[in-house]
């Protein structure tokens, strides 16, 4: 009869890993999918892309840790194996097989992501420490649902630890998110790098989280524990929240990534004397943004400005070390791109307006700060002219600009582009009328 009881319940147990394991394929193709024509062709962003399938691979993982645990402990199978010399350990089994069918997704799609690069290149330190963040979380998220699936051995538990376990993941709720929080990019992560220090910290809760589960994870029902062993109990779930949630280490402002303080631009292109030099991960889309930027410090020389023959992406790490207010004073001219061929336009319009200049704005008068921002419609739609890619006129700004003269036009030029590259956005003069 123990012997049945035993096969039944191992059974049981396992059902519910091989219903989840073909649905984690498809919640890790339904993340990945997202932004898919623009990581593909960064190796940095497509493997931050490929580690977010876990927003959606460990809540699922943590309800079925939930329903296996659960399961395990219905229909008096939960004092047969108090009975067992080794019940807890099969309890402990099950929380690390409910994260087997997220784990086999990961792998499958790590294995074929390269496949669907597109010539890009990248470190090694990517994937490593993507594939160790992704996998942290996984089997954080199963030994969480089998915990709450051990507190708390009822049907429901399984859905309530779903729900609140991706809540967590995505970032709905604040309580020290950050430590299960595997983010993918909306936009390009060139010169940026995966933080250790963030990983690290997940490693080091991982295990206390496997400590404390080892420990609530008993065959023994909890009616029956001695008061000593419950205030243990207590005692380490709540050293463990106290760690995970107020410790500071896990809060909302920290990352996986940061800017590389060692990226820097070194594509580089020549169109009509003027050297473009890109981030290494955007030398694909060189062809696209060089000459449109070149012809952009062709108009900087024409409005009077003294501009280098070489200008330079600028790295995240760079542009965060601006004062808000440096610009382009002197004849270094930098600019920033999303990488996309969306982004080209932008791209062309930081050389006229420097992303340097983030503070320029501050401080100006209602009817100052009305003449700049007629000011930047204006050179977002030169821009787009000179990177071929017309902005809609409408009956703005810049469909004022451009009924006007030539002379007029090249006269507000030589006024305003001085005065934005050196971030004066008070001393823009206004688009005069045709």
């Amino acid at each position: 009869m123990g012997l049945l009881r035993a096969r039944r319940a191992s059974f049981l147990s396992r059902t519910p890993l091989l219903v989840a394991a073909p649905g984690m394929f498809v919640l890790a193709l339904t993340v990945m999918q997202e932004s898919f024509s623009s990581w593909r062709t960064e190796w940095g962003w497509a493997w931050v892309q490929w580690a977010a399938q876990v927003q959606l691979t460990g809540p699922v993982t943590a309800g079925v840790a939930a329903w296996v645990v659960t399961d395990a402990l219905r229909g008096g199978r939960g004092d047969w194996l108090a009975t067992t010399v080794r019940g807890g350990s099969a309890l402990r089994r099950s929380a690390l097989l409910a994260a087997a069918p997220g784990l086999a997704a990961l792998g499958v799609t790590a294995a074929t992501l390269p496949l669907v690069l597109d010539g890009v290149e990248g470190s090694a330190r990517w994937p490593l420490l993507a594939a160790a963040s992704a996998v942290v979380t996984l089997l954080a998220c199963g030994l969480l649902g089998a915990v709450a699936g051990r507190l708390a051995p009822h049907p429901a538990t399984s859905a309530v630890v779903t729900i609140t376990v991706w809540a967590l993941v995505v970032g709905l709720l604040p309580a020290g998110r950050a430590w299960l929080r595997t983010g993918g990019a909306g936009e390009s992560l060139a010169g940026y790098e995966l933080d250790a220090e963030v990983v690290g910290h997940r490693g080091i809760a991982l295990l206390l989280l496997g400590a404390v589960a080892f420990l609530l994870l008993r065959s023994r029902p909890i009616t029956t524990r001695g008061p000593w062993e419950l205030g243990g109990d207590a005692l380490s779930v709540g050293a463990l929240l106290v760690f995970l949630v107020w410790s500071g280490w896990f809060s909302a402002s920290v990352y996986d990534v940061h800017p590389d303080p060692e990226s820097r631009a070194t594509a580089c292109g020549t169109w009509s004397g003027t050297t473009v030099c890109v981030l290494p991960e955007h030398a694909d889309g060189l062809a696209e943004v060089g000459p449109a930027v070149a012809a952009a410090v062709e108009v900087r020389r024409s409005a009077g400005l003294e501009t280098g023959d070489r200008v330079l992406e600028l790295s995240p790490w760079q542009v965060e070390r601006t004062d808000g207010r440096s610009g382009h004073a002197g004849p270094d001219v930098g600019f920033r791109w999303s990488g996309s061929d969306t982004g080209v336009v932008g791209a062309v319009a930081t050389v006229f307006d420097p992303v340097g200049c983030w503070a320029a704005s501050d401080g100006l008068l209602p009817d100052q700060l009305e003449t700049w921002s007629r000011a930047s419609e204006v050179l977002t739609g030169l821009a787009g002219d000179l990177a071929d890619r017309p902005v809609r006129a409408g009956t703005g700004a810049w469909a004022t600009f451009r009924t006007l003269d030539r002379e007029s036009r090249e006269a507000w030029l030589r006024a305003a582009l001085p005065a934005a590259a050196a971030c004066r956005a008070d001393l823009v003069p206004e688009v005069p009328a045709p």
